[in-house]
């Protein structure tokens, strides 16, 4: 189980490498003061690689990896 799961993130890095989406911001109204605009890119200056990019999502590939080996281990069993 451990080695899918660490294959699974390898998989997931090179996914963010090769998509390089990046998060939405949240907008309401399309207004955002300039106080809001200087936290938001302090924000995004202190982010690493993973929290920048959003797709793919570290936590449903995880669920989905999670969820195929229950749902084989149970079929083989």
């Amino acid at each position: 189980y451990l080695a899918g799961f660490s294959v699974s993130g390898v998989i997931n890095h090179y996914l963010k490498l090769t998509f390089k989406q990046e998060r939405p911001e949240e907008v309401i109204n399309n207004e955002i003061t300039l106080l809001e605009r200087i936290f938001i890119d302090l924000a995004r200056d202190r982010m690493d690689f993973y929290e920048i990019h959003g797709m793919p999502s570290g936590h449903s590939q995880s669920f989905f990896y999670f969820m195929t080996y229950l749902a084989i281990f149970v079929i083989l069993k």
